[in-house]
């Protein structure tokens, strides 16, 4: 995360969402990421950001499925030691 996710007042910030792998494929991210985007909307917020590591291929795909597209920032970060690259997604929030 960058300061600059966090300059403008519109944006909000999706950070660590994670579901268990043996709980994957039964509508559990889907579930976590409509409350998510429903809390930013109930904030006011019209549009958010997240951070995704490059190579998590699976997670990219389940923001895509969920309108989040990148934009084209990039970063890279510790964790843990291991300097790891991570591309920022945006999405539009849109009322259900």
């Amino acid at each position: 995360m960058t300061g600059a996710d966090l300059e403008d007042d519109s944006r909000g910030l999706l950070f660590l969402m994670y579901v268990h792998p043996e709980h994957w494929g039964h509508g559990l991210g889907h579930a976590l990421m409509t409350a998510c985007q429903d809390a930013l909307l109930e904030d006011r917020f019209e549009a958010a950001v997240l951070w995704v590591l490059e190579e998590n291929t699976r997670a990219r795909a389940f923001y895509e499925r969920h309108g989040w597209q990148a934009d084209g920032a990039r970063t890279v970060d510790d964790y843990g030691g291991a300097a790891l690259p991570a591309l920022r997604y945006q999405s539009r929030l849109v009322p259900a």
